[in-house]
């Protein structure tokens, strides 16, 4: 039980730590919204946060990924040929992305935060949303969730358990205000650990992270 607290603490102290560095990099529309401060000190104001949160953000991955990360593994014994086929998540990617389309679903406050930090500072959403946030979010909701929480998985019940929850922790933190909105982040983080739990290299969940965010950035930077 003590370990599991003190699991549990070092999970939420390197969240907090995640959502310092991201919050100087995303500072922009805040500081925008303050009123009677001049333009040329709102930009350089954003300008100095933003390498803070570069040197935050790089600093944390260093830590998590040669210190935290390597120090646990998971004893993996689930032989469900089915589950460990790649094209399952794949084709839940996918059909997860046509869904958005088909369904609309209004925009998360999270969601609305990124559009508006796209449309102003590009480059530093770039960094922020494309690169930093998929790397540190893989190694503290997959990487850091899976060593520390789950290290045995031995049957098909635990890895149950272990997608409900890293689904649920990844949509949660994603701020979702409805049920449709919860269930759009819950399936990405599910197919994130899954993906994760098939290659067992927290790389491959990254890149599939990172080319949802891109496809995103992407979207905002020519369509809104």
């Amino acid at each position: 039980m003590l370990k599991f607290i003190k699991h549990a603490a070092l999970l939420f102290l390197y969240f907090v730590a995640y959502q310092i560095a991201s919050g100087f990099l995303m500072v922009g529309p805040t500081l925008q919204n303050i009123p009677d401060i001049p333009a040329q000190l709102i930009d350089s104001t954003i300008w100095i946060c933003a390498i803070i949160g570069l040197v935050l953000s790089i600093a944390l991955i260093i830590l998590l990924w040669k210190y935290v990360y390597p120090r646990h593994s998971v004893d993996y014994r689930v032989t469900a040929s089915w589950f460990h086929k790649i094209q399952w998540p794949i084709l839940l990617y996918i059909a997860f992305f046509i869904f958005q389309f088909i369904v609309p679903v209004p925009e998360s406050e999270n969601q609305k935060l990124v559009i508006e930090f796209v449309a102003a500072y590009p480059l530093i959403a770039f960094s922020s949303v494309v690169i930093f946030a998929p790397i540190l979010e893989e190694l503290i909701f997959r990487g850091f969730l899976t060593t520390y929480f789950f290290p045995k998985m031995a049957d098909m019940k635990t890895v149950g358990i272990y997608l409900l929850v890293t689904g649920s922790l990844f949509s949660l933190v994603h701020m979702p205000a409805t049920l449709p909105q919860f269930l759009i982040y819950f399936t990405m983080g599910l197919n994130l650990g899954w993906l994760y739990l098939i290659r067992r290299d927290i790389r491959y969940p990254m890149a599939l992270h990172m080319l949802n965010n891109g496809i995103s950035y992407l979207m905002i930077v020519f369509l809104v």
